[in-house]
């Protein structure tokens, strides 16, 4: 996976921000579409800049729900602004959470 390139160098150690490569993202949904899987919600719990969603959009038309999630409010944006020119009657909710852990005492 390659690192974010306009958020540079800070944002990848804050975040640990690894884009998953639209190509590969194409070919994991391939992969299960090929054994007939058809889901109608998908879940992506660090959808980033969208590859696993626009990937699932294309790959499977029975799709009727997708739920991502990500920490990045300006990622999250950017995406919510490209998934409105992309799609017509489908359920999308991007939320913005960041998830903070805390290691049992």
């Amino acid at each position: 996976m390659t690192r974010s390139a306009p958020h540079g160098r800070s944002r990848v150690k804050e975040y640990g921000d690894y884009q998953t490569p639209r190509q590969l993202a194409e070919e994991i949904t391939r992969a299960i579409s090929s054994v007939g899987f058809k889901p109608r919600s998908v879940f992506e719990p660090t959808c980033g800049r969208g590859a696993f969603i626009y990937a699932t959009l294309r790959q499977f038309p029975s799709v009727e729900r997708i739920l991502g999630v990500e920490i990045d409010r300006a990622i999250l944006s950017d995406l919510a602004d490209r998934l409105d020119l992309w799609t017509l009657g489908l359920t999308i909710n991007a939320h913005y959470h960041n998830y903070e852990y805390e290691p049992p005492p």
